[in-house]
């Protein structure tokens, strides 16, 4: 199922024993646009800290009632490595989580009982290969340090601007996730500066450049492409015929086929 990222903010999470907190944020492999964590807010329960969990311990997740199971006893959290909220993470950091939790390394291309969470994503290959391909030109401009953090934050990427091949379109809105596989499947943006009222979705396999530093995010698509796309309406879930006619505008390799 597809998912907005805004949609799953504030859903509680239950641990095998009780309730421990809300979504605050996701953490997600900026190579493949993989979500790798989901962050928990426990709020007075552990103070100024992230719980990060890994869709491997997800249980279940229930729309209409706005809560996820996951399969981790509440004392296992409480003693988990602490993570400093909004802040990209090393490898170092999530090895440590890895180990505690006893998840695969996905770094590796270990084994997974969910396909798609950890290794590589079954049957995307041609989605890895494409954003490794366009994204293979770094930004001159770009933090050396920065580039170094295997994983970004949801949160923290909302508001970086959207540029088509010629100028600004836009800015970050929020995500679209798949939930079957935990990957970042639509950028939704917001062009009320450009296109009023209009939110149009972008795949992240049509990025060309991210410079993290000056917060933009570079697709290789024209103004008047996006201008004349698909509108998305956030009540609206995606679906199926939305898709196929958003990749039938842009003339880009449907995911699905």
């Amino acid at each position: 199922m597809l998912a907005n990222t805004e949609e799953l903010k504030g859903f509680d999470v239950y641990s095998e024993d009780e309730e421990i907190g809300k979504i605050e944020d996701y953490y997600f492999d900026k190579d493949y646009w993989v979500t790798r964590y989901l962050a928990v807010d426990t709020g007075n329960w552990l103070v100024e800290r992230d719980v990060l969990i890994s869709p491997e311990s997800i249980d279940n997740i229930d729309y209409g009632n706005g809560n996820i199971k996951l399969n981790i006893p509440t004392e296992k959290i409480e003693n988990s490595p602490p993570v400093i909220k909004e802040e990209p993470l090393l490898r170092t950091k999530e090895k440590d989580l890895a180990d505690y939790f006893s998840w695969p390394y996905y770094w590796n291309g270990t084994g997974s009982s969910k396909p798609g969470v950890s290794g590589m994503v079954p049957n995307n290959l041609i989605r890895e290969i494409t954003i490794k391909e366009n994204m293979n030109k770094k930004s001159p401009n770009s933090n050396k340090d920065e580039v170094k953090a295997g994983l970004r934050s949801v949160n923290k990427m909302i508001n970086y601007d959207i540029h088509a091949v010629d100028g600004r379109i836009g800015h970050v809105e929020k995500f679209i996730l798949d939930d079957d596989n935990w990957l970042v499947r639509y950028i939704v943006v917001e062009t009320k500066n450009f296109l009023p009222g209009k939110k149009v979705v972008l795949a992240p396999e049509w990025i060309t450049d991210i410079d993290w530093v000056r917060e933009e995010v570079a697709f290789n698509l024209k103004k008047e492409e996006i201008k004349n796309a698909p509108e998305y309406d956030p009540v609206i879930p995606v679906s199926e015929l939305y898709e196929k006619k958003l990749y039938e505008h842009y003339d880009k390799e449907k995911y699905w086929e």
